[in-house]
C-alpha cells in the first residue's frame, strides 16, 4: 500500500467526519428549503435572492438540484447520515457478532445451530436480505440499521469463531484449562485479545458496506425518508434529470464513492500494518 494514498484516504475521512460533525456550521444554508425560483443552478453559480426573505447574496457551490435545495448543504447534512448509520452498524454488529462467535467457538452445542443460520443469512444477497427486513419492517434510521446489521454479524460472527477454534489449541491455553481457568476469563484475557487486530480490519469493512447498503437502500426508496437528506436521496432525486443536469447525480455520487473507496484503503492499510507476516517482512 502507498503512503501516501493511504495519507489522502486519512484525509478524506477526517474531512468527511469534520462536515457530518459541524453540518450545521458548514452548511450554507437549510436542506431541505425549496427555492423554485433556483432550481438546477449549475455549481459555482449565484443564488438569486430576489424572491427570498434572506435578501443576502450567497453563493450555490455545487449548484441546486430539482426543487432548488442547495446541494452543499445535501451533502454535508448526508454526510452526517452516512457516518451515524455506518458507525452505529459497525458497533453493533462488531460486539454483537463478536459475542455469538465466542459462544460458537467455545460451546459445540450452541455452535452447529447458530452457524446454521449464519449461513443461511450469508447465503442470500446482503441487499436482498437489507431489502427483505426493510420492506416488513418499514423506513427510517433505527430500521435502517437493525436491517444492515443483521447483514453483517455473520461475518464478524465467522471471524471470531474462527479466531477461538484457532487459538483454542495453542499450548497456553490448554495449560490455562489445565488449571482451571474460568471459561469467561479464558475468552476475555486470553482469546479475545487475538481477534482484536482482525476485528479492527473486518470493522472498516463494514463501515464502507454499511455507508454504500444505506445509499443504495435510500436510492430504490426502502431507506431513509424522503425529508431527510442523504447521499442515496439525492441521487435518486436527480436521476430524471440527469442528461440536462448532470451534477445532481455526478457530486453526490463522488461523495460516496470517495467515502466508501477511502475507508476500503484505510482497512488494507490496517491490515498490512496488523498481519504478523508482513511486520516481520518489514524487520
Amino acid at each position: 500500500m502507498k503512503k501516501p494514498v493511504l495519507s489522502l484516504s486519512y484525509a478524506i475521512v477526517a474531512v468527511i467526519l469534520l462536515m457530518a460533525i459541524l453540518s450545521p456550521l458548514i452548511a450554507s444554508a437549510d436542506p431541505n428549503f425549496v427555492d423554485p425560483f433556483n432550481r438546477n443552478l449549475a455549481p459555482l453559480a449565484s443564488v438569486n435572492t430576489a424572491f427570498l426573505e434572506d435578501k443576502s447574496a450567497r453563493l450555490a457551490v455545487f449548484g441546486t438540484d430539482g426543487l432548488g435545495r442547495d446541494i452543499l448543504s445535501r451533502m454535508v447534512y448526508g454526510a452526517r447520515t452516512s457516518i451515524l448509520i455506518g458507525c452505529s452498524v459497525t458497533v453493533v454488529a462488531v460486539l454483537l457478532g463478536t459475542l455469538i462467535g465466542l459462544i460458537c467457538g467455545s460451546f459445540r452445542s450452541a455452535d452447529g445451530v447458530i452457524m446454521r443460520v449464519m449461513d443461511g443469512l450469508m447465503a442470500i444477497p446482503a441487499i436482498l436480505l437489507a431489502i427483505a427486513f426493510m420492506t416488513a419492517i418499514g423506513s427510517g434510521v433505527w430500521t435502517v440499521i437493525l436491517a444492515i446489521t443483521v447483514v453483517e454479524v455473520p461475518r464478524v460472527v465467522r471471524l471470531v469463531r474462527s479466531v477461538v477454534l484457532s487459538v483454542r489449541q495453542e499450548p497456553y491455553i490448554e495449560a490455562a484449562v489445565s488449571l482451571g481457568v474460568p471459561t469467561g476469563r479464558l475468552l476475555a484475557r486470553h482469546i479475545l485479545p487475538n481477534a482484536v487486530g482482525p476485528l479492527t480490519v473486518l470493522a472498516t469493512f463494514i463501515l464502507s458496506a454499511a455507508i454504500l447498503l444505506e445509499a443504495t437502500l435510500s436510492f430504490l426508496g426502502l431507506g431513509m425518508p424522503q425529508d431527510v437528506p442523504t447521499w442515496g436521496n439525492t441521487i435518486a432525486e436527480g436521476r430524471t434529470l440527469f442528461q440536462i443536469h448532470p451534477h445532481n447525480i455526478w457530486i453526490p455520487a463522488a461523495f460516496l464513492s470517495l467515502t466508501v473507496l477511502s475507508v476500503n484503503v484505510i482497512g488494507d492499510g490496517l491490515r498490512d500494518k496488523l498481519d504478523p507476516k508482513n511486520a516481520s517482512r518489514a524487520r
